[in-house]
């Protein structure tokens, strides 16, 4: 081995050790604001959004080397690194919220929101960070952890937080994707880790999935109308808050044609931002159950 690779070799070995020295600090900065809530009276499940956890662990120890002699640059990945990241945050999560059990959710590279609507998701044309799958094989065999083909991590948290008889106890979903308000039931979102545990009944939820219909997702690259964004929604909501489903429902198709869309439209944008939930998936067949309007 050459001086100048001896170098190199040190280099990168003194980095991975301050990574890890410096991990679990790194982790309790991001959990720090947890408010340890009160022992519960009933057993919790914790269902967790896995797709963000592990794409923000691998990007995080992605580490660039170079330029060598050939001006080109190498990326290197921990596995170590990251799965005693992704422990240390499940660890803490697990022991701030009492739980009996987890499950790790990841989304399945078909999608059954595709067959809805062709466009969705089109924009994301990248690949997984370096390493991401390999590691996702690592901590399927160390955690608890769900994979249904067509199916999202956020359906499968959707159909698991509202099922009644999946868990003796709390079911709580933990992730920060803010569509998890259109599901009734319980949520954390480590965004917003002050809010503690949040609750949502079924009317709220329902107000957040016909939020969300309008506004459209261009992250998940499904338009709403356009010109509304959450704001304007909310205004359009706010007059029938209080009103029955049906109500609420024809005031979105309303404000949908008068943005020059269809009925239809409404109803197939309505059907890809509704997240599944427990009896829209039969997980013996496959089927899925289409998201029908209040009648």
């Amino acid at each position: 081995m050459t001086k100048q690779n001896k170098l190199k070799s040190k280099v990168k070995a003194a980095r991975e050790a301050a990574i890890r020295r410096t991990l679990s600090a790194d982790v309790r900065r991001r959990v720090g604001t947890l408010k340890r809530t009160r022992k519960p009276k009933r057993p919790r499940k914790m269902v967790i959004d896995a797709d963000i956890l592990l794409y923000q662990a691998t990007t995080q120890f992605l580490m660039e080397e170079g330029p060598d002699e050939n001006d080109e640059y190498r990326y290197t990945l921990s596995g170590t690194d990251v799965k005693e990241y992704v422990k240390d945050r499940l660890d803490e999560i697990k022991k701030t919220f009492f739980l009996s059990e987890i499950l790790l959710c990841f989304s399945s590279r078909s999608n059954w929101r595709k067959i809805v609507f062709r466009d969705y998701k089109a924009n994301r044309t990248g690949n997984k960070p370096l390493g991401y799958l390999d590691i996702k094989k690592r901590l399927a065999k160390i955690y608890p952890c769900e994979e249904v083909p067509h199916l999202e991590a956020d359906d499968l948290m959707g159909i698991h937080a509202t099922d009644p008889n999946y868990f003796d106890g709390d079911v709580i979903i933990y992730s920060e994707d803010k569509d998890m308000a259109t599901i009734p039931g319980l949520w954390v979102d480590p965004r917003n880790l002050d809010r503690g545990i949040i609750e949502t009944d079924a009317k709220a939820a329902f107000l957040s999935h016909m939020a969300q219909t309008m506004t459209g997702d261009m992250a998940d690259n499904y338009p709403g109308i356009r010109g509304i964004g959450p704001k304007k929604a909310e205004n359009i909501l706010a007059p029938v808050v209080n009103k029955k489903l049906l109500t609420i429902w024809k005031t979105v198709v309303n404000a949908f044609v008068k943005g020059g869309l269809t009925p239809e439209i409404t109803l197939t944008t309505a059907r890809v931002a509704y997240i599944l939930r427990h009896g829209d998936y039969d997980f013996k067949t496959g089927e899925i159950s289409s998201w029908e309007p209040p009648s």
